[in-house]
């Protein structure tokens, strides 16, 4: 069935019949073979909506080899781009990249990442990103963000990134991090 689904991944022009393939392939854990499909996919803008799922697959996938072309994309501070990229770099444990990404967001927020989900405004993004980048960081076991993301799951992170808090603190003990 895997060869079934990536001939229908590569083959089709149909959006949801690639991307239900791509999920049938990562459920099973047969998507491997499309890394380069979705390196390809990730560097084009033309189709932002494809281009999410290929950064997000990538991370769901957790093959080094789509880790240059996320990296790549991380030094454009796209801030539509980051909710996609930011927990891909995570999943792949870039400690390298994130770091880069939580100083570059912290600055462009001066470094107060608190959200008010009931009132929004344009840092919002920002601010939310940076909690994504802090929470991978822990992800990857870096000692100074598994300490702020065990303080502040609780009531400190904006409710969008509560998922990517508690899928860190499950997998901190996989990544070496000390709790």
């Amino acid at each position: 069935a895997a060869e079934e689904l990536i001939k229908f991944f590569r083959t089709t022009q149909d959006p949801v019949i690639k991307v239900r393939a791509l999920n049938g392939l990562i459920r099973r854990g047969g998507a491997k073979p499309l890394v380069p499909d979705l390196v390809k996919i990730a560097a084009d803008p033309k189709d932002q909506p494809m281009r999410a799922m290929a950064i997000y697959s990538l991370g769901l996938i957790g093959d080094s080899a789509g880790l240059p072309p996320l990296k790549e994309l991380a030094k454009r501070l796209d801030d539509e781009l980051f909710f996609t990229l930011t927990p891909a770099l995570a999943r792949l444990c870039d400690k390298e990249t994130l770091l880069l990404v939580e100083r570059a967001v912290g600055a462009k927020i001066n470094g107060v990442d608190t959200v008010n989900p009931t009132a929004p405004n344009g840092k919002d993004k920002w601010r939310i990103i940076h909690q994504m980048a802090v929470i991978g960081l822990a992800m990857a076991g870096e000692k100074k963000f598994v300490d702020e993301t065990l303080k502040r799951t609780l009531d400190g992170f904006h409710p969008v990134v509560h998922f990517l808090a508690v899928e860190a603190l499950a997998s901190m003990g996989d990544k070496g991090a000390e709790t």
